[in-house]
C-alpha cells in the first residue's frame, strides 16, 4: 500500500456511537479509492468499538484500541506511528466528508508541487451539507508568507483542514500533538510549517470538510466550572507561549508580528472569559494570575503596533472600573467575544 499515492486517514475515536456509522461511511464512499482508515479506539465506553469493528471488511480500515484513554493528543499520535501511506489526513469521527475530497486533494498537491495544503471547512449541526464541492480559487505561498497567514490568522490551526506528506512528520519527531492538553492544535500546525517549503491554500466552493457544531461531549463543549476553566485558561496559556518562543526563535524577522499575535491571544482569551470572574466568584485567583501574565508581557515588550481593538482591551484589564463597567455592558448585549 506505500508504494501507491495512499491517504493515511487518522481517526481518534471516543465516545461517538451516535455519529460513527455516518462518519465512517463518508469515508468509504470517498471517489478517490487509495486510502487507509487508521481507526483507533481511545477506551471508549459507549458502542464506537463495535460499531468501528463492522468496517473491517474493508481491508482499507484497520482498528487500533488504546488500554487507557489517551486523549485526542495521544491517540492522533499513535495513528502517526501506524499510518503508512503517502498522505496524512485527521478526521474526526462526529464530522463529514464529501465524496470527492481526497481526489481532489491529492490531484492538487501533485499539480502544485506543494508539501501542505490547506483549505476550507463548512459547520453543520444535525444536516448532512449533501454536495460535491469544486475548488474556487487557490494560491501558492513560501513557508515565510505561511507563517505571515498563521500569525494573522488567515489559516485555520485545525489539523483535518490539511493534507501533507506523511514523510515529513516521520522524519521529524517535533511534529506531533502535545499530550495531556487541551487545544492541541495551537503548536502542530507551526512545528509542521517550519518543516514545508511550499503551502497550497484552497477554497473550496461550500467547504472541503464538514464540521459538526454544538455536539455534547466533543472537546469543545466545557461546561462552566472552576476546574474546567482553570484547565482551559492554563493550557491555551501554556500551548500559545511555546508557540510564540518557538516563533520567536525561528523567525526573528517576524518579531514584532509574533509579539502582536501572542498579545492578541492573550487579550482576546481573557475578553472571552471575562464574565466567569464576576459570575464565578472562585475563579478570581485564575484571572488574578492571567492578568500579571498579560501586563508582566506588555512590561517587557512594546505593543506600540498592536490594533486600537487590543489596546482597549488592555485598558479593560488594567483599570477594575472599567472592567466592571465593560461586564455589564456585555451582559446586557449577550456578548464577551
Amino acid at each position: 500500500m506505500a508504494l501507491k499515492e495512499t491517504v493515511s486517514v487518522v481517526v481518534p475515536i471516543f465516545n461517538v456511537e451516535k455519529y460513527l456509522n455516518e462518519s465512517l461511511n463518508s469515508l468509504k464512499k470517498q471517489t478517490y479509492k487509495e486510502f487507509e482508515v487508521i481507526m483507533i479506539d481511545d477506551a471508549s465506553t459507549d458502542n464506537s468499538y463495535r460499531i468501528a469493528e463492522k468496517y473491517l471488511t474493508d481491508k482499507r480500515f484497520k482498528l487500533f484500541k488504546n488500554t487507557v484513554n489517551k486523549g485526542l493528543s495521544g491517540t492522533r499520535n499513535r495513528g502517526i506511528e501506524l499510518a503508512t501511506g503517502k498522505y496524512i489526513f485527521y478526521f474526526d469521527p462526529d464530522d463529514l466528508l464529501p465524496i470527492n475530497l481526497f481526489e481532489l486533494l491529492v490531484n492538487e498537491i501533485k499539480l502544485s508541487q506543494s508539501d501542505l495544503l490547506c483549505f476550507n471547512y463548512l459547520k453543520f449541526s444535525d444536516e448532512f451539507p449533501q454536495n460535491v464541492p469544486s475548488i474556487v480559487k487557490k494560491k501558492e505561498f513560501n513557508q515565510i508568507e505561511t507563517i505571515k497567514l498563521l500569525l494573522s490568522k488567515k489559516l485555520t490551526p485545525a489539523p483535518w483542514a490539511y493534507l501533507t506528506y506523511l514523510d515529513i512528520l516521520k522524519e521529524n519527531k517535533l511534529i506531533r500533538f502535545p499530550e495531556g492538553k487541551n487545544f492541541e492544535d495551537i503548536t502542530y500546525i507551526p512545528y509542521l510549517i517550519t518543516h514545508i517549503n511550499k503551502l497550497s491554500l484552497l477554497k473550496f466552493d461550500r467547504g472541503g470538510y464538514y464540521y459538526r457544531v454544538n455536539r455534547k461531549g466533543s472537546i469543545t463543549d466545557v461546561n462552566n466550572n472552576l476546574k474546567k476553566l482553570t484547565r482551559e485558561i492554563n493550557d491555551r496559556v501554556t500551548l500559545d507561549t511555546v508557540k510564540y518562543e518557538y516563533l520567536s526563535k525561528n523567525y526573528e524577522q517576524l518579531t514584532d508580528e509574533i509579539k502582536n499575535w501572542y498579545f492578541d491571544e492573550l487579550i482576546g482569551l481573557y475578553i472571552e472569559k471575562f464574565n466567569y470572574l464576576y459570575e464565578m466568584p472562585d475563579s478570581a485567583n485564575v484571572f488574578n494570575e492571567f492578568r500579571r501574565t498579560i501586563l508582566n508581557f506588555t512590561r517587557d515588550n512594546s505593543v506600540k503596533n498592536a490594533s486600537f481593538k487590543d489596546k482597549v482591551k488592555l485598558q479593560i484589564i488594567k483599570n477594575s472600573l472599567l472592567g466592571r463597567i465593560y461586564y455589564m455592558y456585555k451582559k446586557k448585549v449577550g456578548s464577551f467575544n
